[in-house]
């Protein structure tokens, strides 16, 4: 007997997983069918290092997507289906087109669930980590309305101008970073080798090196003999931030510390409302209705506290009060995000008004960060120039002093 594992769908669209004991992948399959079960993945486990193998390769093969390729899918399948093809015909369509063997094998997965007559949300959802949780929640607020085609669209959309963002920050943040790289590599390079060179001739010597020459010595000894206590702090720290962050109650506490710093703080809020103003008003301009609209797009929120918050929104609306009261009583838009909001309310053309706010808000963030990097990469420069340029001051320093040294 052979240890198998199995990954199979239900008639009714249900995801199942597990092993179990046959003699062949025959009798597995003839097993799973009289459960009412299609199997799409079978894989014999006959010892133990094979499973380790599996895992590993599985591990390296995560079928995680790439904002990219989440914004080609979500594109292809709304052409498709603004054609008029069958979503299943859309999925076996985009296989074809797909090169990567595991996305493939992804979309043949969500192919089955569908075939066996599951919704396509619910089969995006059963793929654990592979897309982003509000991929699916979109897609079943576009069933649910029957705007499939639609809210994929808006997916599409927000997905392209989430990357857009991103790769405009990440290109703002580059030169800085690359520059307190460089800085920080030759001042250890200078503490740690440069200086230790003169220190063993003032002690062959007996001589006193010059008060910041014996400053200096004293931080590379530190450095040297200490370094790796220092990388464990902050291995430590890292560890404990990223345990943090595997919790919703330490996730929430660490992200609302984050909203509190100076300058950040404000600045997450405001891309925080920007995405969740979008993706409303996607939802809204789609023709699905606000509760199930709101929550659909929690999960285009990634700050914790604030997607707290935002989860709550629903619950408010149902009892009766306006998005903007709702909004208001949680504090998840700023002040012109609330009042455009309630502008919104009154002329009827909420949805509008959110694009404007995301486009508001989308704007003022690129413009914080410019301003913030514009200001704080001469300050960052001349700050670089004088460590090294005093570094290098006390070389010349430590040279002349070399020179007077008895012989």
């Amino acid at each position: 007997m052979v240890e198998f594992r199995y990954k199979a769908v239900g008639r009714d669209g249900e995801f199942h997983r597990g092993t179990q004991d046959a003699v062949d992948e025959d009798e597995i399959v003839k097993w799973l069918h009289e459960k009412n079960l299609v199997p799409f993945e079978i894989t014999a486990q006959t010892s133990f290092l094979s499973f380790l193998g599996d895992l590993f390769r599985s591990a390296l093969a995560k079928p995680t997507l790439t904002d990219e390729n989440a914004l080609f899918l979500a594109r292809e399948l709304a052409s498709l289906l603004e054609a008029g093809i069958e979503a299943d015909n859309c999925l076996e369509l985009l296989s074809e087109l797909v090169e990567n063997p595991v996305q493939q094998r992804m979309i043949n997965r969500i192919l089955t669930s569908v075939r066996a007559g599951g919704s396509l949300s619910a089969a995006i959802e059963q793929e654990e980590g592979a897309f982003k949780h509000y991929f699916a929640a979109m897609a079943q607020a576009g069933e649910i309305s029957g705007k499939l085609a639609l809210m994929l669209r808006a997916v599409a959309r927000f997905i392209g101008q989430v990357r857009e963002t991103r790769e405009a920050i990440k290109s703002a943040l580059l030169y800085p970073c690359v520059l307190l790289f460089v800085t920080m590599g030759s001042i250890i390079f200078l503490v740690s080798y440069v200086f230790p060179r003169f220190r063993t001739l003032f002690e062959t010597t007996g001589a006193e090196p010059p008060a910041f020459t014996a400053a200096v010595f004293t931080i590379g000894e530190m450095i040297a003999s200490y370094w790796w206590e220092g990388l464990f702090v902050i291995l430590l720290a890292l560890l404990i931030a990223n345990q943090m962050s595997r919790s919703q109650t330490g996730r929430q506490k660490l992200h609302s510390w984050i909203l509190r710093w100076p300058l950040v703080g404000s600045m997450v809020v405001k891309l925080e409302t920007a995405r969740h103003a979008r993706a409303l008003a996607s939802s809204l301009n789609g023709g699905v209705p606000l509760v199930t609209g709101l929550n659909a797009i929690v999960g285009v929120v990634s700050n914790a506290d604030l997607r707290s918050r935002a989860d709550r929104l629903d619950q408010h609306v149902r009892e009766g009060k306006s998005l903007s009261k709702a909004i208001e009583e949680e504090g998840l838009y700023p002040t012109a995000g609330l009042q455009a909001v309630k502008i919104g309310e009154a002329t009827g053309g909420l949805g509008a008004m959110l694009e404007r706010v995301a486009d508001l808000y989308e704007r003022e963030t690129t413009l914080q960060l410019k301003r913030y990097l514009a200001l704080m990469t001469p300050i960052l420069t001349i700050v670089s120039g004088l460590i090294i340029g005093g570094l290098i001051a006390t070389i010349m320093l430590t040279v002349l002093s070399v020179n007077e040294l008895p012989l």
